[in-house]
């Protein structure tokens, strides 16, 4: 790993907001324990039920961080969450995306209201599965994407608590829509 720089630094863009930059020298950079699919090997035990839903969340934020990181994208994390957008992925002289994260385990689907949510292109949805034992799966969709007919991706008006709400829908039926959301296809087609 000598040949993979990591930069931690702040910088301030205008209007305030403080962000923290994570990045790896180069593109294509991997890690041994986040391998998005690429390589079986790991360090740390996977046993999700051990963790809280604010640590579950906490963990599939950082979870997404570096997999943007380790495809080439720089990364710049707010220090507070209150507009519905966890960080800001750039790909170098390319565009930033403003990024939203949501983790569950396997009962259910990621959702996020439709206030916080937007039909555009840089709006990004990552959804983050937890299976007990088994390395997180990692989806990414692009807001715009839910204005297509793909029908693992949902709009649900009548919403529930939160009101109405966008979603990725993980019922086996829509098995074979969901994999050109994986993480591993998904983000090399972002410019």
């Amino acid at each position: 790993m000598s040949d993979c720089r990591l930069s931690n630094q702040s910088v301030e863009p205008t209007g305030g907001s403080r962000f923290v930059h994570i990045g790896f020298a180069g593109p294509g950079r991997r890690l041994p324990w986040l391998t998005l699919g690429v390589r079986q090997q790991t360090m740390l035990p996977r046993r999700y039920s051990n963790l809280n839903d604010t640590q579950k969340g906490s963990f599939g934020e950082a979870y997404a961080k570096m997999a943007f990181a380790l495809y080439g994208f720089e990364v710049y994390a707010s220090d507070c969450d209150d507009r519905g957008i966890d960080f800001v992925a750039h790909r170098p002289e390319g565009h930033f995306y403003l990024v939203q994260v949501k983790t569950t385990g396997l009962s259910a689907n990621p959702f996020i209201p439709k206030r916080k949510f937007q039909l555009n292109d840089q709006f990004l949805f990552v959804a983050i599965r937890h299976e007990e034992d088994q390395e997180p799966a990692i989806y990414l969709a692009r807001g715009s994407e839910w204005a297509t007919s793909q029908p693992c991706l949902g709009f649900n008006a009548g919403g529930g608590r939160a009101g109405p709400y966008y979603e990725f829908r993980f019922a086996r039926k829509y098995a074979a829509c969901l994999e050109r959301y994986r993480f591993a296809s998904y983000a090399p087609t972002l410019a």
